[in-house]
């Protein structure tokens, strides 16, 4: 059998008998079967699996009430990071929907291991208006303060600690010299951990940490006579300061929204203070030796602004013969009232 058909042109002139065209199919045969083979051996025997991913919705109740972050789609034990930021006179009420594997739904921000499913979660606000009372925990016990809309802020209608005004019967009261309305005198920019009770003990070791970890009122007699050592200009940064002492939501004024309060006051001294719809009191202050003094006669607030690289904080003072802003020492004590922003 001739197959000259099947060869190239420049194919050398011969005749493959039929003995021979077997041979050239079986080798040609067995090439073919070891490239498939070899081809198949370069896959993988097992191919990795597609793992799953879930999706976690985030929905925002009312939908003007706030801001959420972290939703997506992530796999199952993922660990997973939300946050619920509110607007300016909103409060965070909590989480909503399928939570059973979150520790705590009252917090803000959380994080949490992604479980094997698709989940929904609420962030719930609530919108506040200045003028209503607020109930919030402070020293460990519920405590319940009016709030009053002055300066474009909404103010606590007491210092930190202070009681209720006004008193009942009011003919009780004596004024901005009622020891009811004094409140609590802290250091600055320490947490509400005891320290600022008027007759807690002393210690004259400085912290190295931002939480001492106990509530005694730390005494510095050297320079830069602050109780923590080194100094921390950020702790009572806005509502989100690491020892912010007020209430959620809430925050210490800056020195320029406590000046504008006492500039309003008709006159410039303890008397325009208690004046004033906040009824500012003269509590006192507490020095960085620990002593207690012009109870009665002086009054002192202090405010988150601090004079860089020095030991100073801004307060404002005021006594029976003036008021003014001026910059303390941050061991010393001083009363706190609270602030928060409200939509204009």
């Amino acid at each position: 059998m001739k197959r000259f058909r099947y060869l190239p042109r420049n194919w050398p002139n011969f005749t493959w008998g039929r003995s021979e065209f077997i041979k050239y199919d079986a080798v040609f045969g067995i090439m073919v079967i070891f490239c498939l083979l070899f081809l198949a051996g370069c896959k993988d025997d097992d191919p990795e699996p597609i793992t799953p991913v879930y999706q976690l919705t985030l929905i925002v109740d009312p939908p003007d009430g706030g801001i959420v972050t972290g939703a997506g789609e992530y796999k199952a034990g993922e660990m997973v990071e939300i946050s619920a930021d509110p607007l300016v006179s909103w409060d965070f009420e909590g989480w909503t929907g399928n939570t059973d594997f979150m520790d705590d739904t009252t917090v803000k921000q959380i994080s949490f291991a992604m479980p094997q499913e698709h989940i929904t979660l609420t962030a719930n606000f609530n919108y506040f208006h200045c003028g209503d009372d607020i109930t919030f925990t402070y020293r460990g016990e519920e405590v319940t303060y009016g709030t009053i809309e002055r300066g474009g802020l909404c103010w606590l209608d007491r210092n930190l600690g202070a009681d209720p005004m006004p008193f009942v019967p009011a003919e009780e009261a004596t004024g901005n010299a009622d020891p009811r309305l004094f409140g609590d005198l802290f250091q600055w920019g320490r947490l509400a951990d005891g320290h600022q009770d008027r007759e807690s003990d002393i210690t004259d070791t400085l912290s190295k940490t931002d939480v001492p970890g106990h509530g005694d009122f730390i005494t510095a007699e050297s320079w830069p006579k602050d109780w923590r050592s080194p100094q921390n200009n950020d702790l009572w940064g806005g509502v989100d300061g690491a020892n912010n002492p007020c209430p959620p939501g809430w925050r210490l004024p800056v020195s320029s929204e406590l000046q504008i309060e006492s500039q309003s006051w008709v006159t410039s001294n303890a008397a325009g203070a208690y004046a004033s719809p906040l009824k500012w009191p003269v509590e006192g202050r507490r020095s960085n030796t620990g002593p207690v003094s012009v109870v009665g006669s002086a009054g002192y607030a202090w405010t988150s602004t601090v004079v860089e690289n020095q030991s100073h904080a801004i307060g404002v003072s005021y006594s029976g013969l003036h008021a003014g802003m001026s910059a303390s020492i941050r061991a010393g004590g001083k009363g706190v009232r609270c602030v928060r922003d409200v939509r204009k």
